[in-house]
């Protein structure tokens, strides 16, 4: 079925800075085309230094970008106190697609204190929304019982992903009327609490969460005309998710390119070997 959704508020100037700090235009400069796809998950580096929080595809030039796809948004509800954590990320989450009361959302519901469960449930879901794929992680990790707070929420998976799993769950892509993609992640959260409320194995259930991301995105790239993809952000740090991202597009036949952030060693983009 169809979910209409509407663009991120995202600025040209600001898609052009994360385009060109994340490396997608160094991509397309070495590109036959001269355009590259950017694949920006996360905790990418702007031009003035700041990092930004991002689920977002863009596709860029030598000198333009544009916004041609993103995460589903979602809603984080505010804590009474504080800022909002990975608890709040996958309450969001499951109050978004309509699970806060399944079987399988005890390691959410019962970690929060009533009062502000209770609060949070009274007050719905508000205005405001975000696309980041580290909030999507951070809940989903949560949802699984795991500690997104001392490591990575995408390596925090990887420290338990089975990597001999190949099973993925389903990030169905849709176009919205000016033809930018969307990753919607609500069929893959059905599954995982489906698989884990079955007492399927985290590390396998945690397999499926980076094959479906990874399936989704290539779903996408096989139907874009463009040779190099630019994989940018912190979540390609998951050595398992970067491992299957770059398998795939490669498969694909595209030429692949690690851009900021997706290595600990240098945060400028360079050539996969």
């Amino acid at each position: 079925m169809f979910t209409e959704f509407r663009d991120p508020d995202a600025a040209p100037d600001q898609v052009l800075r994360q385009a060109r700090s994340s490396g997608v235009m160094q991509g397309a400069a070495r590109s036959v085309d001269g355009t590259a796809l950017g694949v920006l998950w996360d905790a990418v580096e702007t031009a003035d230094g700041k990092q930004t929080s991002s689920g977002e595809l863009v596709l860029g030039d030598r000198s333009r970008a544009w916004l041609a796809g993103y995460l589903r948004p979602f809603h984080i509800p505010r804590p009474l106190f504080g800022d909002p954590g990975p608890l709040h990320a996958a309450l969001g989450l499951l109050m978004e697609a309509r699970l806060a009361d399944d079987p399988g959302t005890d390691n959410v519901t019962a970690s929060l204190d009533p009062v502000e469960y209770d609060s949070i449930r009274a007050d719905g879901i508000r205005p405001g929304s975000t696309t980041s794929v580290i909030r999507f992680l951070e809940g989903i990790a949560a949802m699984l019982g795991l500690d997104p707070e001392t490591l990575h929420p995408a390596e925090a998976l990887a420290e338990v992903a089975d990597r001999r799993e190949r099973g993925a769950y389903l990030t169905h892509p849709t176009q919205t009327p000016d033809r930018s993609w969307v990753l919607d992640w609500e069929p893959l959260v059905r599954a995982a609490l489906a698989d884990l409320v079955s007492g399927a194995p985290v590390g396998r259930i945690a397999a499926r969460i980076d094959n479906g991301l990874v399936d989704g995105m290539t779903r996408v790239t096989g139907v874009m005309n463009v040779e190099t993809v630019v994989l940018a952000g912190r979540c390609f740090r998951n050595r398992h998710l970067r491992l299957r991202a770059v398998t795939a597009l490669r498969a694909q036949g595209h030429r692949v390119i690690l851009g900021a952030g997706a290595r600990r060693e240098r945060p400028a983009a360079e050539g996969v070997h």
